[in-house]
């Protein structure tokens, strides 16, 4: 895998959590989630969710084995599940995802980033993408001055 497709998979997967976070953030039961603005929000967090396991599937297996906490095939299974059930997509297992699985999901995403160094410029040039504007934290946490 290039080094430019690895850096791809894992910020497009950074930014769908943020979304999901972003437009979950009023929501506190599954019946708000399904509901909220003529399911809007939820058809919204399941399409990143789908996103999600989709990117992750192509990060190479021996950078996933660096975070053993997670059973990324079940990642990949729930965006498979998604795409060919969407009714029996159950909200309240899209609810405790969004609630309790995407922060150590970032921090597992994170962790990948800072173990595989990747060159700076590319980082850079993705950071100041509008597909990324909600992954400005990632200056900092990769320890690159933010952004005037």
């Amino acid at each position: 895998m290039s080094e430019k497709g690895f850096l791809i998979y894992v910020f497009t997967t950074l930014e769908a959590i943020e979304k999901i976070k972003i437009y979950s953030k009023e929501i506190h039961t599954p019946e708000e989630l399904l509901s909220l603005n003529d399911q809007m929000n939820f058809n919204a967090i399941n399409r990143l969710l789908l996103t999600i396991g989709e990117e992750v599937k192509k990060i190479e297996v021996d950078l996933l084995n660096t975070q053993p906490q997670f059973q990324w095939h079940e990642i990949i299974g729930l965006r498979n599940r998604m795409a060919h059930d969407y009714r029996g997509i159950d909200p309240e297992i899209i609810f405790d995802i969004v609630k309790h699985e995407l922060t150590p999901l970032k921090n597992a995403l994170i962790n990948i980033l800072m173990l595989n160094p990747i060159d700076k410029d590319l980082v850079l040039k993705a950071l100041d993408s509008p597909f990324y504007k909600n992954l400005e934290y990632l200056r900092k946490t990769l320890g690159y001055k933010e952004k005037n």
